[in-house]
C-alpha cells in the first residue's frame, strides 16, 4: 500500500462511477491505472485526486463533465472537497 491506501491491483472508478481500470504501479507522487489487454488505456493519477478508498476500490476526482467546466474557466465540482 502506498499513500492514501492505494495499492497495486485495486479498481479505480471516476467521479461519474465509471470503471477506469486497475492500479498497475505506485510512485511517490501518484499511480498508474491501466484498462484493457490488447489495446490498453492508461492514466496517471496524482494522490491528491483521490476522493476516497473503500474496500478494494479507489474513487478519483475525474469526470467528463470536469473537462467542460475547466474549458469554461470554472473549478470542476469533482475537485471540491
Amino acid at each position: 500500500m502506498s499513500e492514501r491506501g492505494v495499492g497495486i491491483g485495486m479498481t479505480v472508478v471516476d467521479a461519474d462511477g465509471r470503471h477506469l481500470g486497475k492500479v498497475m504501479r505506485c510512485d511517490p507522487w501518484g499511480f498508474e491505472v491501466v484498462r484493457g489487454f490488447w489495446c490498453p488505456s492508461e492514466w496517471v493519477v496524482r494522490y491528491d485526486e483521490v476522493l476516497e478508498t473503500r474496500g478494494d476500490v479507489v474513487h478519483v476526482a475525474r469526470s467528463d463533465e470536469a473537462l467542460f467546466e475547466l474549458a469554461a474557466g470554472r473549478l470542476p465540482r469533482t475537485w471540491r472537497r
